[in-house]
């Protein structure tokens, strides 16, 4: 296992125009999200999702019945067709942007307080994966007419889901990954069948991606570990941030994978092989950032922060 500590930055990132958010982003976790279709950028504030459009932000238009502090945000593609998913403890929205409307609503039972979602296309099947606060992730069927049923509830954690991904997949390996606030990190199949954990204890594991070559994990020590895709083993340990980190997010197109944490440290990293080293850094002062997301050609990293009305794009 490598362990990596960088106290000197390689290059400084070239921060360009910043669009201005309205209402502020709430606090948490990957509470930005950006579509790979299109770079379009969603993110929390409280009860609502906001798309970012022209450099300014538009809420979504939700019926007041589900209105709720929303948990988490992800664009999802079942079938190809690129949709934005939300949760709040009503349950889980699937929402068409380009409609502006809500093409279908799953409703959370009333013992399960949704914290995480994700969607995998599998075997030409598309099942939607819901974590929680409990720990137990809720694995539903979604028909091409959008129809959801669930189909099983998977119980690999016992602590709260902080973050679930999925990739698209043509083999029987992991196709999703979910982290807990206890620091346990589990690979599951297109199915939603336990393959793999590891388990990094009183280290809790805020967020996940997948890159290139790993999985990409951050905590709130400040450290990003770098796992195997296919067994969840340890590669490498970075000592990316000297405070929590809030969201990582990667762009295998180039090979780029990106931290931000309560430190307010922009951070770029490249896996060169066997090692890793930092592409590039910068530091927002006083800035509790709470989400990043790479455009779709990975030439430039969108980053919020806590109660700021800034949404900086950073030139890779």
């Amino acid at each position: 296992v490598s362990v990596l500590y960088w106290s000197v930055p390689m290059t400084q990132l070239h921060c360009t125009a910043d669009s201005t958010l309205d209402p502020l982003p709430s606090v948490g976790y990957n509470t930005l999200a950006v579509s790979d279709v299109d770079g379009s950028k969603a993110y929390i504030h409280d009860e609502d999702v906001l798309i970012v459009r022209g450099g300014a932000s538009a809420r979504l238009s939700q019926q007041e019945a589900s209105k709720a502090t929303v948990s988490s945000v992800a664009f999802v593609k079942p079938f190809g067709r690129p949709l934005l998913a939300f949760t709040n403890r009503f349950g889980v929205t699937l929402f068409d942007v380009s409609r502006d409307s809500a093409i279908a609503k799953v409703s959370a039972p009333q013992d399960f307080d949704p914290r995480g979602v994700c969607c995998s296309d599998y075997n030409d099947t598309a099942r939607l994966f819901v974590g929680s606060t409990s720990g137990a992730i809720r694995v539903y069927l979604i028909s091409r007419d959008f129809e959801v049923s669930h189909v099983s509830t998977v119980t690999a954690h016992t602590a709260a889901v902080t973050c679930i991904v999925a990739q698209p997949s043509l083999h029987d390996g992991p196709c999703v990954a979910a982290c807990d606030n206890e620091g346990k990190v589990t690979l599951l199949s297109g199915e939603g069948s336990l393959l793999a954990h590891n388990m990094f204890p009183r280290d809790c594991a805020t967020s996940l991606c997948w890159g290139q070559s790993d999985l990409i994990v951050g905590f709130g020590s400040g450290t990003v570990r770098l796992l195997n895709r296919e067994n969840a083993l340890l590669a490498a340990a970075i000592g990316a941030h000297s405070r929590w980190i809030n969201a990582v997010a990667s762009c295998p197109v180039v090979g780029l994978f990106a931290s931000v944490g309560e430190d307010g440290v922009v951070a770029v990293w490249a896996r060169d092989g066997e090692s890793v080293r930092l592409h590039g850094t910068t530091t927002h002062t006083d800035a509790l950032l709470c989400g990043c997301g790479f455009s779709p050609d990975g030439k430039s990293l969108a980053v919020v922060a806590y109660d700021s009305s800034k949404c900086w794009t950073h030139v890779l």
